[in-house]
């Protein structure tokens, strides 16, 4: 009796083991948004939501920018994704701006254009390429100085 009373702390004590080492960080799911997660004001001005969505395969991007009006005017701007700041009061000229960026979420994300100013000629004209793995992908945001612009990056 007491061979089996000890035979079967054991297989308990084996099996919680078993369940505690499964248990792990690692089986988190990850993050994921199934819409648009565009606010609708940010930094006190009105979100325009540009129509274009762009689709991309990884969660790893480069983000370029430039003046895409019919003048390089001075506009001088901050690019947000998700909320966070990756280029701060930049001044937008023809040759293009990259940073690097990793998206939080699978599913929708978004990028946001902030006018710091309309140049010498309103609005603030922005293009920005979105580039992953399989390729580049182009929308133009145009923000006032009363609005600002964004548009959605999906990752599939």
């Amino acid at each position: 009796m007491k061979t089996f009373l000890s035979l079967s702390r054991a297989a308990l004590m084996l099996l919680l083991l078993i369940t505690f080492v499964g248990c792990s960080k690692d089986d988190d799911p990850e993050p994921e948004n199934e819409e648009s997660n565009i606010p609708p004001e940010f930094r006190g001005r009105n979100v325009e939501v540009n129509p274009k969505t762009v689709y991309v395969s990884s969660k790893s991007i480069s983000v370029s920018v430039w003046d895409n009006g019919n003048l390089v005017d001075g506009d001088i701007v901050s690019i947000y994704v998700n909320g966070e700041r990756v280029i701060n009061e930049h001044e937008l000229t023809r040759t293009k701006h990259t940073v690097d960026v990793d998206l939080k979420y699978k599913g929708y994300n978004y990028i946001l254009l902030y006018a710091h100013n309309e140049g010498t000629s309103s609005p603030n004209t922005c293009a920005v390429e979105i580039e992953d793995d399989k390729g580049k992908q182009t929308v133009v945001l145009n923000a006032k100085l009363t609005t600002n612009a964004a548009a959605n990056v999906v990752v599939e």
